[in-house]
């Protein structure tokens, strides 16, 4: 009996031993083709928040003579161009000299930059940090935080101001629009690789945001997913992602036909590899569910500047982006690329019906 029993046993185990060697097969692929890209084909931004953080690091360099960080070159030798006014301000241009061609609230975002910058160390934290108490901290510098959610720019260096401002000691609580702007902060970071430190500012967020926004729990869910391309060992990294799609199904689930939701979910999943197939179709039939609420004009919800939820329509040329992305991806399989055809080809019938009702 024993024996039969081993016998019987030893296929599967032999099955789930192999699906884990292929899974940690994929996943290292996975991270060193992230690598091989984000080392070859770096934005302009990308250059100059690469020099910011060496600089920062670099304690001399605030105390002698280099003030700011080496501005990057190109290929031939010559200065990129500033790609935004608080990386102008960050390399050294006076802000006088900016504040006639910014809006107020990119010149609040730059005198809040400058009142932190000389506090700053990057030490073991994901984001140089400032240790600073509310108490301390002066009224123009906490007066200046409510003018942030109109400050369009979203890197690294904005980021670290988001930070900072969570990080004082007994502040009072943001305000609903600042905590949006700081969680738009964190989602930027996880799509331009800053998977750890996205990650890092979300956890930062969710005192404040878990229970009042329903998207906050997606992107959660969503940016845990993501750090399986770090994860050391194949059965962590597994591990991860399973964590990972518990936490944004739950808040799917939980946020009642939320639109961000819906969007979040089916990007972050149609990303896994091949072999999560119960993904790839769950994705399937949230597109599914958001073709016919636009069909029959049923409305959805999103989180607002209050932090309420507010009625809003499928954004129906978005999903068609989302197909077409979809079906250039290299991680989906045959079979399912089929069933993104035949979605593709709904969404443009639906579009074509609409289009000649109007």
């Amino acid at each position: 009996m024993k024996k039969n029993f081993v016998a019987k046993r030893l296929p599967v185990t032999f099955g789930f031993v192999v699906l884990l060697c292929f899974l940690y097969v994929f996943f290292i692929y996975e991270h060193n083709k992230t690598i091989s890209i984000k080392n070859s084909e770096l934005s302009v931004l990308a250059h100059f928040e690469q020099n910011w953080i060496k600089w920062i690091k670099d304690e001399r360099n605030k105390k002698g003579n280099t003030r700011f960080p080496e501005v990057p070159l190109d290929n031939k030798g010559t200065p990129l161009l500033f790609p935004d006014s608080l990386v102008a301000c960050a390399f050294g241009v006076e802000i006088s000299s900016l504040s006639e061609k910014i809006s107020n609230a990119e010149l609040a975002l730059l005198n809040i930059y400058l009142f932190f910058i000389p506090l700053m160390s990057l030490e073991s934290e994901p984001f140089p940090t400032a240790h600073v108490v509310w108490e301390d901290l002066p009224y123009n510098i906490k007066k200046l935080e409510s003018s942030l959610p109109s400050a369009l720019i979203y890197n690294y260096i904005s980021a670290s101001i988001a930070w900072n401002l969570l990080k004082i000691k007994n502040r009072i609580i943001p305000s609903s629009s600042v905590l949006l702007w700081m969680r738009k902060q964190a989602t930027v970071l996880l799509g331009d690789g800053y998977r750890r430190e996205g990650l890092a500012l979300l956890k930062l967020l969710a005192p404040y945001l878990s229970e009042k926004d329903p998207e906050f729990d997606a992107w959660m869910g969503s940016a845990i997913i993501m750090q399986a391309l770090d994860a050391v060992t194949g059965m962590e990294k597994i591990q991860v992602v399973e964590q990972g799609m518990q936490i944004l199904d739950k808040a799917v689930l939980k946020a009642d036909k939320n639109i961000s939701c819906f969007y979040i979910r089916i990007n972050t999943y149609l990303s896994l590899p091949e072999f999560y197939q119960a993904q790839h179709e769950q994705a399937l039939k949230d597109l599914d569910l958001l073709v016919s609420a636009f069909e029959n004009n049923n409305k959805l919800t999103y989180t607002n500047a209050e932090l309420t939820q507010e009625q809003t329509e499928v954004d129906l040329e978005y999903l068609i982006e989302i197909v077409e992305w979809a079906q250039k991806n290299k991680n989906i399989s045959s079979n399912f690329q089929r069933s993104l055809k035949k979605m593709a080809d709904r969404i443009n019938a639906v579009k074509t019906k609409k289009g000649n009702s109007l």
